[in-house]
């Protein structure tokens, strides 16, 4: 039995796996979910280091460098702890850093807020969900961000994830790869915004986040063009948006995954958009003027949970070649 359970250590099995708990399970809220300890760490050491007598990129480095230290040593003693088991281990850190399903489920609830017309409670959803000033947004917005939120989320949230966790079965190292991206993505959402108080200190894990995401946001365009072609959707013209409006952001990575819904679902991405640190000029994404409605985010939960069946399935394949 033990050997029949160990089997799902190997690198296909263990995605899969993780997968297709993420799918049934979803991403519960827990004081112990390693997301959630990871930043816990980050606060604590940007709450020691943030008024420290140092240059905050120093600060910025140290922060990146010491969580990095301190998560892999800690993982690397538990799988010494646990010998042959630790493929259980494994297997939960997955399963943890795959948030596709929470994606989706952090949206749902905005969508039925926003059928039942209720502006203020959809606001309040959504500003559990992004890092913009929600108060300013109207109905339109509300649909704008949440798109925009689903794309981003595809490639950061799961595409990226499975591309270190593969790159790191090629090393033998799957989970480390995959852990060590989690964590400088969770740093880039805590300290990488463009305030006064974060621009420098959170300058290095913005940039580590950045190039991290690099190849697989535009590996995306893969998956979404097979997932759109199976939702019925104008893969083409997405394709043709995509490649067009993929470097109207300032983030060299963001654009790429948010053209191509915007293709798409033949609807405007992007726009001036209000954070808490101020007003964000942002250049239009896409073609089409219609206005966005409530069958948009639906089918851009779709697109993206179809994509991610492609995704699952093709590294599937490569990691047992």
């Amino acid at each position: 039995m033990i050997d029949l359970f160990q089997n799902l250590h190997n690198p296909p099995f263990l995605l899969l796996s993780a997968f297709i708990l993420d799918l049934i399970l979803g991403d519960p809220v827990y004081r112990l979910h390693p997301v959630r300890l990871i930043g816990n760490l980050i606060d604590k050491l940007y709450r020691l280091l943030r008024d420290a007598p140092l240059n905050k990129r120093i600060s910025g480095i140290l922060i990146l460098s010491s969580v990095i230290l301190i998560c892999t040593s800690i993982y690397f003693l538990i799988c010494l702890i646990l010998g042959k088991f630790k493929f259980l281990f494994d297997m939960y850190l997955t399963y943890s850093f795959i948030a596709l399903k929470d994606l989706f489920d952090h949206i749902h609830p905005i969508l039925d807020a926003l059928k039942k017309e209720d502006m203020n409670e959809a606001r309040r959803l959504l500003s559990y969900v992004v890092g913009r000033d929600t108060e300013k947004l109207n109905k339109e917005g509300i649909i704008r961000a949440c798109v925009e939120t689903i794309a981003e989320g595809f490639v950061d949230g799961f595409l990226s994830p499975i591309f270190w966790f593969f790159v790191g079965a090629l090393f033998g190292y799957p989970v480390p790869f995959m852990m060590g991206y989690k964590i400088i993505n969770t740093l880039d959402s805590m300290l990488g915004y463009k305030s006064e108080e974060l621009r420098e200190i959170g300058w290095v894990s913005a940039r580590c986040d950045d190039i991290l995401n690099f190849i697989p946001a535009r590996m995306s365009f893969i998956f979404l063009f097979l997932g759109a072609i199976l939702c019925r959707k104008d893969a083409i013209n997405a394709l043709r948006i995509a490649l067009r409006d993929r470097l109207k952001h300032s983030s060299p990575n963001s654009a790429h995954p948010e053209a191509f819904f915007a293709g798409a679902l033949g609807i405007r991405l992007g726009g001036p958009t209000y954070y808490f640190y101020g007003l964000v000029d942002k250049p239009w994404i896409g073609d089409s003027k219609n206005t966005p409605n409530l069958s948009h985010i639906a089918d851009s939960i779709k697109l993206a949970r179809t994509s991610s069946f492609i995704t699952i399935l093709a590294a599937f394949f490569l990691l047992t070649l």
